[in-house]
């Protein structure tokens, strides 16, 4: 579609620059350019309309990845508070002291948390990004075709 446009595009110029056109005609008035013209209108917008499904696409795809993400924080937060609370109740049959063993399972917790804070460039941010780049600067195989 597109190749036909700039086929008859190009054909027009080069008719209008060697002199074969010996009568002055209006140039939106000629045939040729007017089925011009409304092919380029059709192709504008259905170039538009392939970029808004595109950004329809990409944002479908971020928004899932997203929810998905919180329930699954939502439920490994529970789970971890399961785990927690065995930790607790396994370690004071150890210790004898209730305060004792909350006390060194929110200390492991927190050195894990923050062992987390420390490495999240290398563990997520690196992986995410390198995600969302692929996802919206990847090439597409119609593009390719053509």
């Amino acid at each position: 579609m597109s190749n036909n446009f700039f086929r008859r595009l190009s054909s027009f110029f080069s008719a209008a620059s060697s002199g074969q056109t010996q009568e002055r005609v209006r140039f939106a008035d000629q045939p040729d350019v007017k089925e011009t013209i409304d092919e380029g209108k059709r192709l504008w917008n259905l170039s538009r309309k392939y970029a808004k499904l595109e950004a329809v696409d990409k944002l479908t795809y971020l928004l899932t990845g997203l929810i998905v993400g919180g329930v699954l924080l939502v439920v490994l937060a529970i789970a971890l508070f399961c785990f927690s609370m065995l930790c607790v109740s396994l370690l004071k049959e150890h210790t004898g002291n209730a305060a004792l063993s909350y006390g060194l399972v929110g200390g492991a917790l927190i050195i894990v948390a923050l062992l987390f804070w420390l490495l999240r460039r290398t563990l997520v941010q690196k992986k995410v990004l390198r995600s969302l780049v692929r996802k919206f600067f990847e090439t597409n195989t119609l593009e390719q075709e053509d």
